[in-house]
Parts: structure tokens; sequence; C-alpha cells
């Protein structure tokens, strides 16, 4: 059977030689122990050749030893730290958390590597050994919690399969390592509401994590083993008193909405009675007014006045008012449209003396005339004479109009998408706005796709030529809108301080 070939044993600058050992105070047996596994490591990841590949060793746990060796490894072969993280995770397949293997072994290794070159003998042989992955407290390794399952697993599922029980020594341990490891305050209540057999809220787990500690402590002081493992029941007690509160309380609040419900339908059914009730009455009413007679000759004396009455008055009513009324009398034969005449026909159809009502209808008809007039002035001016837009459409604009649809339904678009330009782009100039706008809306996209590869270049080029320019004409023209809506601004301003001058002026008269 051909042997494999083995590179040769290394010299790595931490395997120290005596000399070494004797000027740092690390004793050659340090090494030594730092060397038990190194060569079975080596045979097995850095064999060449035929042959089998020699076994890996029996390693139960990950120790600082362990990442020294796999640094040596790493310097011998002159390995990438992805190889170092393969083989870590062929050493240990089932005990090593993510975290570790994906993020943290580079930065593990060079740090025990540093700390082994500067470590006296009296630590070094305690270094060696430390575990890197199980390092918790004593209790939470008696539950059978270690730093894999505190770090990677689910509490629930933890808890389901070992049932295990909340003690105060195991609250201190579970504060302990979430503040060595790090860890945010959530960690330890996700645990603590796990461990425990009630459901509570963060903020009353909160409350109680705090009371265990200030317990813990003052236990720990006095040594008393008994009550440390001992569970506090009274704090327990105490959540559900309170939680049983709340939930009475919630009953009685729904009770109590119930209850204002119950109410409301009343009210709600007396309401409908009520414009039942109302529907009744304006029913009836109305049958008796469409019933009722009315009294014709009545309605004639008042229409047609005796001529004692028409001199007194000075009125001159014409000869065909008696017709008229006749008429009128015929038609007021259907009941529906003589509803309560007599009550508003007599002050409608009395004249008013001649004189005053032609000056009130003169003055009326000229404020009338001359507010229509300033209306027709002020929306037809930039239409007629020397308006701007009186006089031929520009040739330009008429290209322009030929590819617009005949909808307005275009407009709503733009309108739209500004809108949404300037909610994302607040500070975008209107050269920007106008481009974006007409690369979507004009279909410049789907014309430029039509082009053939040569040209589209010369008016993508082309255009690149001319974006300066018109980079500078948009500026102009954006400083000119602005300079008009300053303008804008300012006028629409004055206008409204002097109304409001004007108001206050007139109200202080009539005070006055």
């Amino acid at each position: 059977m051909a042997t494999s070939e083995v590179a040769s044993p290394p010299q790595p600058d931490s395997v120290k030689t005596d000399d070494d050992h004797s000027n740092s105070g690390v004793q050659t047996t340090d090494s030594m122990d730092l060397l038990t596994n190194y060569n079975a490591l080596r045979d097995h990841f850095l064999a060449r050749g035929r042959g089998r590949r020699p076994s890996l060793p029996q390693i139960q746990s990950p120790t600082n030893k362990i990442l020294l060796q796999l640094f040596l490894l790493r310097e011998q072969s002159n390995s990438s730290w992805q190889e170092v993280m393969d083989w870590f995770e062929k050493l240990f397949e089932l005990e090593v958390p993510d975290e570790l293997t994906r993020g943290q072994l580079k930065y593990r290794c060079q740090a025990a590597h540093a700390a082994f070159s500067q470590m006296d003998s009296s630590e070094a042989k305690k270094f060696l050994s430390f575990c890197i992955v199980d390092n918790v407290d004593e209790c939470l390794r008696r539950l059978g919690l270690t730093k894999s399952i505190l770090l990677c697993s689910k509490p629930e599922g933890y808890v389901r399969v070992h049932n295990c029980k909340l003690t105060n020594e195991v609250v201190s341990a579970l504060n302990a390592f979430a503040k060595t490891e790090r860890l945010p305050t959530t960690f330890v209540n996700r645990w603590l509401c796990a461990l425990t057999d009630i459901d509570i809220s963060e903020s009353q787990m909160r409350h109680l994590s705090g009371q265990i500690l200030k317990k813990v402590s003052v236990l720990r002081k006095g040594k008393d083993r008994n009550l440390l493992n001992s569970f506090l029941k009274d704090d327990v007690q105490f959540i559900r008193k309170e939680q049983n509160k709340e939930a009475a309380e919630v009953s009685k609040l729904n009770k109590t909405i119930d209850k204002y419900q119950s109410k409301c339908k009343e009210v709600q059914k007396e309401v409908e009675e009520l414009h039942g009730i109302k529907n009744v009455l304006i029913e009836e009413k109305r049958e008796m007014l469409l019933n009722q007679s009315i009294e014709v000759e009545n309605l004639k004396h008042r229409l047609c006045p005796t001529p004692a009455e028409k001199k007194s008055r000075g009125i001159q009513v014409s000869d065909n008012l008696e017709k008229k009324f006749v008429t009128m009398e015929q038609n007021m034969k259907d009941p529906v449209s003589s509803v309560a005449l007599p009550e508003f026909a007599d002050p409608l159809l009395q004249p008013c003396p001649p004189n005053e009502s032609n000056i009130i209808f003169n003055q009326t008809f000229s404020s009338l005339c001359s507010r229509a007039l300033a209306v027709l002035e002020r929306q037809l001016c930039d239409f007629v004479g020397d308006g701007v837009f009186a006089n031929s459409i520009p040739d330009d604009v008429v290209q322009v109009l030929k590819t617009c649809p005949l909808t307005n339904l275009t407009g709503e678009r733009l309108f739209g998408d500004l809108d949404f330009d300037m909610s994302k782009r607040r500070r975008a100039s209107l050269f920007l706005r106008s481009s974006i706008n007409m690369w979507k809306r004009n279909k410049t996209g789907q014309w430029m796709s039509k082009k053939k590869k040569l040209e589209a270049v010369r008016l993508l080029t082309l255009a690149r030529g001319q974006r300066e320019e018109s980079r500078r004409r948009s500026r102009e023209n954006e400083r000119e809108v602005r300079r008009q809506l300053r303008e804008n601004m300012e006028e629409n301003h004055r206008r409204k301080q002097e109304k409001e001058v004007i108001d206050r002026e007139r109200h202080n008269k009539m005070k006055v």
C-alpha cells in the first residue's frame, strides 16, 4: 500500500523553543500539550498523494487549543479561512453554532494566538482547556442548556421537550450570560416566558426579572442555597392576581358596553317610530290641503279690486286681468295646482309704485351688467384683441398638437405624475421633471426603440451635446417661473391685507 505524503513539521512562532519559553515564561510542556493532536490533524487535512487518509482524532469539545492548532495548520499550508471553517465543521458538526463557524472563527483564532503568545505558564494550561462553546453557568448546564442551545435554538421547542422549571439561580445565570455575550434584554425575557408556566406580557416579565435579580443578590450574600434554588412564587402569584384584576375589569367594561349598546338600540327604535309618525302626519296634512276648497270669490276680490280701491292705491290694472282671472279660475279646478295659492298670490301680484320699482330695477340691472362685463373681460382678454391666444398658432405648436390625444385624460395623468415626482424628488429642477415626464408620456422610449442602432446612437450623442444648452435654458425658464409665482403670491398677499384693512375700518365705523 502506498503511503500518503505528509508535509514537513511546522515551525510557527506560536510553538516556541526552550529558549523562547524561558524568556516568555511559558514552559515546554505547554507547547507539547499544544502539539498533542496537531500531527493527526495535519496528516488528515494536509496529506497529499495516493493512499488512505488518516482518521481524525477524537475531540470532545471545541477549546482554545483546537483554535491554535487550526491557526498553525493555516500558517503552514497557507490556506484560506474558508478552508479553515470547513476543517472546523468536520471536527464539530453538531455542537458548533452557526455564528461561530460563519463570522467569528477568524477573529477567535487570531485572538487565541495573540493571547497564547503573551501568556504566563500558570495561565497557559487553563487557557488551552477553556471551552469556547459551552462556557455557561453550572445551573444552566444541569438543565441541559448549552451556549449553542441558548444562541441558536428556539426556547419554546426546547421547553416542550425538556419541561424545565425556573429558579432564582437560573434567572441570575441567564442575565449574566446575556451580559457576557452582549445580548439584548429581550433574550432573557423570552427565556423567562418559555421556562415559566404563565403567559404574561413583556413589561410584567421585565418587572418580575428585576425583582428576582434584587432578591438573588440578597440571597447570594446570605449563601442560603434553599432560598436560592426556590422559585419566587409570591411574585408569580402577584402577577396572576393582577391578571385576574385586569380580566375582571375587561369583563366589566364589556358588560357596560353591551348595556350601552342595548340602550342605543332602544333609542334607535324610538327614533324610527318618531320618523314613522312624522311621515304619517305629513301625509295627512298633504291630503287635507289637496282636498281643501279655495274661496274663488275672495281670490277674485284680492286680484281684481274695486275702482275705489284702485283710485285710493293709484294702481292702473289692465282690462285683460279679468280674462286672465277667468282662465286661472278654470285651471284652479285641479286641486294639486291650487294648493295654498291665496297665501302667497296677494303679496306677489300686488304692484309697487312705478317710480320706486323703476329705480330698483335700474340699479339692479346696471349692477348685474357691470359685474357680467367684468367677468367677461377677465375671461376673454387672452382671446380677443392683443391677447396671448388671439393670434394664429405657431407652426411648432401645431406640430406638437397633431400628436396630442383628443381627451383630457393625458393632462390628468401628467398632473398625477407631477405630484408623485415632486413628492419623490423635492429638490429636482424643472428640466429634470419635464424630461422624465416626456420620456414616460410622450412615447419617446417607444419611438427610440424602433430606430436602428446607429441612428439611436447618433440621436443620443446629439442629445448629449445639446444637454448643457437645454439645461441653461431650463434654468432661465425656472428663474422666470419662480419670479412670476413669487410676484403672484405677493400680489395675493397684498390684496388680502388690503381687504382685511377695509373690513376692519368698516367694522369700526359700524361700532361707532
